[in-house]
């Protein structure tokens, strides 16, 4: 069995901490970063069809 040490357990919580302050941003953030994917898919939309779909 494997067992973590104590900097090992360390790294993991704080590791899970970073990734809530990312969901958290992300979700505060959610209408903008659907509006930039939304308008970045219009360009490339557009340019397939400008220059084709090669």
């Amino acid at each position: 069995m494997n067992v973590l040490t104590p900097s090992q357990t360390a790294q993991v919580s704080g590791g899970s901490a970073t990734l809530l302050k990312v969901a958290a941003f992300l979700w505060s953030n959610r209408e903008s970063l659907a509006n930039i994917a939304s308008e970045a898919a219009l360009e490339m939309a557009d340019r397939n069809a400008e220059c084709g779909d090669h």
